[in-house]
């Protein structure tokens, strides 16, 4: 309540901070007088924040942390994070993960001491996480399907690699070196059948026949 007043007891200027006017007024009835005018003025506060915020990244990855960074300016006191995946944040520089690849609508909504407010949105996009493919081993094998001689030229010394059936039983194999990048595996004591050479974890397959 800012002013009570009875007959012709108006103060000429009354000062309000709210911007807002509400008047309740009463009468007799039964008597007819001048009524009266009121003027008003209202001025925004040149306090304003105006709202902001910087992203680490704006496509970040599934499981990433994600840096926010309040830029907003005017003495900004309150700020009110919404990270669109239900999880919200009342500090100034929070961070967030995502658990899902999509886009999602970053929100903050600041005010200061005087009570203005503002808010500011940006979108970033989630993606999924690449699995990293190691560089495949360049390599030869032949002849195939062999008899029993297998030639391998390998395009690195650096190799590892075993024989195993069709049912991933290793088997027993002679193995000779020519040099450092070319080998023979010996098939001759092998049953006809499939088998698989692999080189560096990568899988070939050879065929043994008479």
């Amino acid at each position: 309540l800012l002013l009570k007043a009875t007959g012709n007891t108006l103060p000429a200027n009354l000062n309000s901070t709210s911007g807002n006017m509400f008047i309740h007024f009463v009468s007799d009835a039964s008597t007819t007088a001048a009524g009266f005018v009121s003027n008003w003025t209202s001025t925004t506060s040149p306090n304003a924040p105006l709202a902001s915020f910087s992203v680490s990244s704006t496509e970040p990855k599934v499981g990433q942390e994600i840096q926010f960074t309040n830029t907003s300016t005017n003495s900004t006191t309150i700020w009110e994070w919404s990270f669109d995946d239900g999880n919200t944040s009342i500090i100034p520089n929070p961070t967030h993960t995502y658990s899902t690849a999509e886009c999602f609508d970053i929100t903050l909504a600041v005010s200061n001491d005087e009570g203005c407010e503002a808010s500011t949105t940006q979108e970033i996009c989630v993606t999924t996480v690449e699995d990293e493919e190691d560089e495949p081993l360049e390599f030869e094998v032949f002849p195939n399907p062999t008899s029993g001689i297998v030639y391998i030229n390998l395009a690195s010394k650096e190799f590892e690699f075993i024989v195993y059936n069709t049912i991933g039983e290793l088997v027993n194999y002679g193995l000779t070196k020519i040099n450092d990048y070319q080998y023979v595996v010996d098939f001759s004591q092998l049953s006809n059948g499939v088998y698989y050479i692999r080189v560096n974890a990568q899988p070939f397959k050879i065929v043994k026949i008479d």
